[in-house]
């Protein structure tokens, strides 16, 4: 659930190394069919200072027999946000 607008459903596919979450349901904000986030998979992001990761995400004892592991990857990602209207989209 997000917030007020109730639940809200997308669509995940792949498009090499990148995940693409594109609306199913859309609301007064962002609009079904428009891409909700991205995320890059790839091991790590290049940049003009060199190699960034993100460090992974620990789990405390319960999660990690859940997960079977004691640390979760993270990754790289952006995010679409707008106004009312699909107004100002970043």
């Amino acid at each position: 659930k997000y917030g007020d607008h109730g639940f809200e459903m997308i669509n995940v596919t792949y498009a090499g190394d990148t995940l693409v979450a594109t609306k199913v349901t859309g609301d007064q904000n962002v609009p079904k069919g428009e891409v909700s986030f991205t995320v890059d998979l790839s091991p790590h992001i290049h940049s003009d200072k060199g190699m960034l990761s993100l460090e992974p995400i620990e789990l405390n004892a319960k999660a990690s027999r859940q997960w079977g592991k004691k640390f979760l990857p993270r990754y790289q990602g952006q995010g679409q946000v707008a106004a009312e209207g699909f107004t100002n989209a970043k």
